[in-house]
């Protein structure tokens, strides 16, 4: 997505949070996130949006079934109804993923993705949770997940953090700290 997207999006996210920000919940981010990725990966349903030799009726009715699976707050029409207005339908990926950043940011939340190499306890996730919380000072949601491949350990990470303790990150370490040395 080229710069002049990215800024249109983020446009159409801070326009649609002043008006209707008061009314969403914390839950609503997940769902702005998940039907982000479904525009992202469906370019196809974007485009058919901006088709006008579809029914302003068919579109209507995908974009509630949308909303309805995706458990979008009901506003979301009216931002549906002006992009597809504005024959922007292919930006709505962009503009779900801005939202629901902008909304994290004026919530002060953060996200967090904890991989571990085995299951967790309930309690240790709970652990982990109020030690993030207490460390970075806001609202931490974790998105806890099984990632063999760190064959033992954990990986915290975000789009601004990662910490990483584990044997895969040990053993590329030292792979990375051999390949200057010759013998």
């Amino acid at each position: 997505m080229n710069k002049m997207h990215t800024i249109l999006a983020q446009r159409y996210a801070s326009a649609y949070l002043k008006v209707f920000s008061r009314n969403l919940t914390r839950q609503d981010i997940f769902s702005f996130e998940a039907v982000s990725l479904f525009f992202k990966q469906k370019k196809q349903a974007c485009f058919l949006m901006d088709v006008s030799l579809l029914s302003a009726e068919a579109k209507d009715k995908a974009l509630q079934d949308i909303i309805s699976f995706y458990k979008l707050p009901n506003s979301c029409m009216n931002l549906f109804s002006v992009v597809i207005k504005e024959k922007r339908s292919l930006l709505l990926g962009a503009i779900f993923d801005q939202i629901a950043q902008l909304y994290k940011k004026q919530l002060e939340i953060i996200t967090m993705l904890v991989e571990s190499s085995l299951e967790m306890s309930d309690q240790q996730k709970i652990e982990i949770a109020l030690f993030l919380k207490q460390q970075l000072q806001a609202i931490v949601i974790c998105t806890f997940k099984i990632n063999s491949a760190l064959i033992a350990g954990l990986r915290i990470s975000n789009q601004n953090y990662v910490w990483e303790r584990s044997v895969q990150a040990q053993l590329k370490a030292l792979e990375n700290s051999g390949k200057g040395l010759t013998i």
